[in-house]
C-alpha cells in the first residue's frame, strides 16, 4: 500500500513538472495563439462565405480569406504611416522656415 502511494505521488509530481515545463516552453507564444484563435473565430463566417462562392475549394477560400485579413490589417497601418511621414515633413518644413527667419533677423 505504501508503494502505491509513492507511485501516485511520483506520478503527480512528474505530471506537474511536465506541465510547468510545457507552460514555460509555450509562454512566449501564448499571446500569438490567443490572437490567432480570436481572428480565426472572427473571420470564420467570411471563410464560409468564400467556400460557398468558390464551390468548396478549400485552398482558394483560404487564400482569399488571408488576402482580406491582410488588407484589413495592412491598409490602416500604411495609412497611419503615411500620415505620420507627412506630418513629420511639414513639421520639419515649418522648423526650417522659422530657423531661417530667426537667422535673418539676428544677422541684421
Amino acid at each position: 500500500m505504501k508503494i502505491e502511494k509513492y507511485n501516485l505521488y511520483f506520478f503527480f509530481a512528474i505530471l506537474i513538472g511536465i506541465t510547468l515545463v510545457t507552460y514555460f516552453v509555450f509562454k512566449p507564444f501564448l499571446v500569438a495563439f490567443i490572437i490567432a484563435a480570436i481572428l480565426a473565430h472572427l473571420f470564420d463566417p467570411l471563410y464560409n462565405k468564400f467556400l460557398r462562392l468558390t464551390k468548396n475549394r478549400l485552398g482558394v477560400s483560404a487564400g482569399l480569406s488571408c488576402l482580406v485579413i491582410g488588407l484589413i490589417i495592412v491598409l490602416p497601418l500604411v495609412t497611419i504611416a503615411l500620415l505620420v511621414v507627412n506630418e513629420t515633413q511639414s513639421m520639419l518644413n515649418n522648423y526650417s522656415n522659422e530657423t531661417g527667419n530667426i537667422q535673418q533677423t539676428a544677422g541684421n
